[in-house]
This record gives C-alpha cells, sequence and structure tokens, in this order.
C-alpha cells in the first residue's frame, strides 16, 4: 500500500470514528424527525425524492446521477425514520465497543501480514454494514436538515 492511501485510510477511519461521536450525542439526546419533517424529502406529487443543494450541486459538478445517493443498507421504511438506525445500533453496541471495532478494522486494514491477526470476514462484514447503515441514516439526517433550512 503506498504512502498517500495509507494516510487516506487513516484519515477516513477518523473521520467515521467523529461521526460516530457526534452520532451518540444526537442518540444521548433521543433527536427525532416529525413526518412533516420526513415529508420534506419525498415528493409524493411526482413520487420522487427531494435532494438539498449540496447533493443537486455535486450532481452537477461530477455529472453523477440522483439514485447513486440512494440508500444500500438502510431499506425504505428504515429511510423514513434515520434517528430509529441510529438508536438500535447503539442500542446493540455502546459507542466505545464501535470505535473498538473499527480501530480493530483500521489496524486490519492497513496491517503487516507477518505480525497481525487479521479480522474474520464475517465480524469485517458486520462493521462494515454497521458503518454504512449510520452513515446512510446521518445522511439522510443531514438531507431533512438542510431541505428545512431552504424553505
Amino acid at each position: 500500500m503506498d504512502k498517500d492511501k495509507l494516510v487516506r485510510c487513516i484519515y477516513s477511519f477518523r473521520d467515521i470514528a467523529k461521526l460516530l461521536d457526534a452520532l451518540w450525542l444526537i442518540y444521548q439526546r433521543g433527536d427525532s424527525f416529525s413526518p412533516e419533517d420526513m415529508a420534506l424529502r419525498y415528493d409524493t406529487e411526482a413520487d420522487e425524492d427531494r435532494w438539498s443543494e449540496r447533493v443537486l450541486d455535486q450532481v452537477a459538478l461530477d455529472g453523477s446521477d440522483e439514485t447513486e445517493y440512494h440508500p444500500d443498507f438502510i431499506n425504505q421504511e428504515e429511510e423514513q425514520v434515520p434517528y430509529e438506525v441510529i438508536r438500535l445500533i447503539f442500542n446493540e453496541q455502546d459507542l466505545f465497543e464501535i470505535k473498538a471495532n473499527l480501530d480493530f478494522w483500521c489496524h486490519t486494514a492497513i496491517a503487516n501480514h507477518w505480525n497481525y491477526t487479521f479480522m474474520s470476514n464475517k465480524d469485517l462484514v458486520g462493521i462494515q454494514e454497521q458503518i454504512g447503515r449510520i452513515l446512510e441514516a446521518a445522511f439522510i439526517i443531514s438531507e431533512v436538515r438542510l431541505l428545512k433550512k431552504s424553505e
């Protein structure tokens, strides 16, 4: 692994750890959205999602498609209750356990083969799914907040 890739890998894991800290605080406060808040994100008449200016600008900038911003790890029902996704994850594990697993995952990604015990594939996939779920929930929370601000 070259030096630049290693540095990006480490910073990516650090950024996820910071996000976990912020989401833990949200979890502790018990935040939630009302049905009206979540209705900002979906236009029932046009049968399509609404996107913040941030997403629309990114789509225009890189020529991507809005469908790339649809969740892969959470389903449509969970998408309507992103705070519940966060609560479920933190009800099952505390912040320190999740961050310890994330730290182990980071070390596994950058470790030397001859002096490190690797994480099992099952654990690796579990952590990746958990992180994906929490990132998507955070994205939806951010989108709804941005849409609320723009109104």
